[in-house]
């Protein structure tokens, strides 16, 4: 997921540092789109935080129903259109919210 001031560039460099090493748990105090935590080998312990609350919604229900989250993400269009109808509208159910967090952060480029 692109996340406005995404750590992505770092990835490589934080690689390097880490190299082969066994690390017990990982923090992340500003998770965004998670590209550091995914782009490193797994942890056994993982401590993943952010204060967008719906951002972090958005992960527990991926994390819970991968596919409903990925279907309901599929049928968005990746237009601007949808961007602002989609930023528009308040769901409240538990997949479609996080669904639509998505779709907001990968369509934004467009609007």
């Amino acid at each position: 997921m692109r996340w406005a001031g995404g750590k992505r560039w770092l990835l490589p460099k934080i690689r390097e540092l880490v190299g082969e090493r066994d690390v017990p748990a990982y923090h992340e105090p500003f998770l965004g789109g998670a590209s550091i935590f995914l782009g490193l080998p797994g942890f056994s312990t993982a401590y993943l935080r952010d204060t967008n609350a719906e951002l972090i919604a958005a992960f527990r229900a991926i994390r819970a129903r991968p596919v409903k989250v990925a279907k309901l993400v599929a049928e968005l269009t990746n237009d601007s259109e949808t961007y602002y109808e989609v930023r528009a509208s308040a769901p409240t159910d538990r997949y479609r919210r996080p669904g639509n967090c998505w779709a907001r952060v990968n369509t934004s480029s467009i609007r």
